[in-house]
């Protein structure tokens, strides 16, 4: 049985094709060139996807692939899922309301993209240069799976000039454009919308 069998074992859920044809391209794959290293994101392996041990009081149903360093997770929510796409919620450990962050994994990624765009602190590891150059990466390596317009607009914005936004935070954007982008381009019923994600 592989991870992806074991994850349907445990969730009686179907990993989306969209987020494995983008994990076999090697961007999940911690410290490797083709990673998709984030400010305060980690990407959960399939082995930990299927073994994760929830909290005795979070509803049942959420599905991590994503946690910060705070172990905030990005989950599926299968409950609320469409015959085309399974919505991705953000999960905070330390408050019991949750938010759905995207309509699928696809938006996901467009969105947690335009966030570090306008908001990054990947400059203390990578330099300014090498934060553009990851940016551009970021828009090349993402952009084959996302809608062209999307990726027209990643490709744009990654060639902008890198500015000082706040203490130690860069960006080619302020948060103000960003969730503008994110209105126009993600919105759907269900979106920013909070529910509780703890049964106590």
């Amino acid at each position: 049985m592989n991870d992806y069998d074991s994850i349907a074992a445990r969730y009686d859920f179907l990993v989306p094709e969209n987020y494995r044809m983008v994990r076999a391209k090697g961007l999940f794959d911690q410290g490797s060139q083709t990673e998709l290293f984030l400010t305060d994101l980690y990407w959960l392996s399939t082995e930990a996807i299927a073994n994760y041990q929830p909290l005795p009081f979070q509803i049942k149903g959420l599905v991590p692939f994503a946690c910060t360093a705070r172990r905030d997770l990005f989950c599926w929510y299968p409950s609320w899922a469409t015959e085309r796409d399974v919505p991705v919620t953000f999960c905070p450990r330390d408050d019991e309301n949750a938010a759905c962050y995207a309509s699928d994994f696809i938006a996901f990624l467009y969105r947690i993209l335009l966030e570090e765009f306008s908001g990054s602190w990947l400059v203390e590891s990578l330099g300014a240069k090498g934060t553009t150059e990851r940016f551009r990466r970021y828009a090349t390596d993402v952009g084959e799976f996302l809608p062209h317009d999307w990726a027209i607009t990643l490709q744009e914005l990654s060639n902008l000039p890198l500015t000082k936004l706040d203490e130690g935070v860069y960006g080619v954007m302020d948060r103000k454009k960003c969730n503008e982008l994110i209105e126009a381009a993600l919105s759907f019923p269900r979106l920013n919308k909070e529910f509780k994600h703890y049964v106590r």
